[in-house]
């Protein structure tokens, strides 16, 4: 397993047992920082805000959760759901390479979504489209590509709520 690897198990575990964002303190920090460290071999800094968000820095990059926020390396030329009732944001960027993912929920339908999401990205090519239904709720996966970067729209659909999960990602050119 790579550094980078056990690093990023690492966040996601400190993620699932500090309740990303109970710890606030310099201490939790500091333990949090040495359990990290132990378990990739590399030196990091944690920061924990007060509203749940977190990022984890490294020499081989950074990971970062935003709660109730879109991370600002969102690229404006790809919408979000245009109504969301719940939101959250990550970002990992490593040696010039970004992915970020936004996801939430919404009342739109996969319909009004994967018509927004091809009209508007209408200069991509569509390299993936998978539906799905079972027992009334269905899904759609879409992927877009263009020059390097990659867009994935992963939508669920059940009693009324779509849930959408929205990646985008740059490769160093």
């Amino acid at each position: 397993m790579t550094s980078k690897v056990r690093w990023m198990v690492a966040a996601l575990t400190v993620c699932a047992t500090t309740g990303c964002g109970a710890a606030k303190d310099a201490v939790s920090e500091r333990v949090t920082e040495a359990a990290i460290e132990a378990g990739s071999n590399g030196d990091v800094d944690v920061d924990y805000d007060e509203d749940g968000s977190f990022s984890i820095e490294s020499e081989e990059g950074v990971f970062s959760v935003e709660q109730g926020s879109v991370p600002a390396s969102w690229p404006a030329e790809v919408p979000l759901p245009a109504e969301y009732d719940e939101i959250f944001g990550s970002e990992i960027s490593d040696s010039g390479s970004l992915l970020v993912t936004v996801g939430g929920t919404t009342q739109l339908s996969i319909d009004a979504i994967d018509a927004a999401y091809s009209s508007a990205l209408q200069a991509w090519t569509e390299s993936f489209r998978s539906n799905s239904s079972s027992n009334g709720d269905r899904s759609l996966q879409i992927a877009f590509d263009r020059d390097g970067q990659s867009v994935v729209v992963a939508l669920s659909e059940a009693n009324g709520v779509t849930n959408f999960s929205i990646s985008y990602s740059k490769q160093p050119t």
